[in-house]
């Protein structure tokens, strides 16, 4: 007889088990069997996976920004809000020149320095500064890359941050 442990032969939703040499098939469960009263208060409901249950638990937070040979502001809404620590450029398009740069912004607030694009296709430059005072983006705030081009400011831009309360 296989190791079938209680709980597995409990028949309130699921069909119990049947076994016939060692085989265990049990009936598929309808999703109208499925309702709010027969899950427990911990099980996963909309509410506990809604970007807002994530407030206040540190949860990792990482964006990534494909920024084009173009100037601009490229925003990302946030629907938490989110301290950001990182920030880690890679190069793309073509070679940068002196005046490519992108900088990381609450809004129009710069969180981090200007991070130099003057480098090879495929190097890594990284915000050398964050901002205490504006390196937390509130919810429904906007996370900003503004790049400036003088040569070509192409380039991938990831910031990493966690879920604050």
């Amino acid at each position: 007889m296989p190791n079938i442990h209680r709980s597995a032969l409990h028949n309130d939703i699921i069909t119990t088990p049947k076994i016939l040499n060692l085989n265990v098939t049990t009936a598929k469960i309808a999703d109208a069997a499925v309702t709010a009263v027969k899950l427990a208060p911990s099980a996963l409901t909309a509410a506990n996976v809604a970007p807002v249950a994530l407030t206040g638990i540190g949860v990792g937070v990482d964006a990534t920004f494909d920024i084009p040979n173009t100037a601009g502001d490229y925003d990302l809404a946030l629907p938490f809000k989110v301290e950001f620590f990182q920030m880690i450029v890679i190069k793309t398009g073509l070679n940068g020149g002196a005046g490519d740069t992108v900088t990381l912004k609450n809004t129009a607030t710069a969180i981090s320095n200007a991070v130099s694009l003057n480098v090879v296709v495929g190097a890594l430059a990284n915000a050398s500064a964050m901002d205490p005072t504006q390196n937390t983006v509130a919810a429904a705030g906007t996370l900003r890359v503004s790049a400036a081009k003088v040569t070509n400011c192409a380039a991938r831009i990831l910031v990493h941050g966690v879920v604050r309360a």
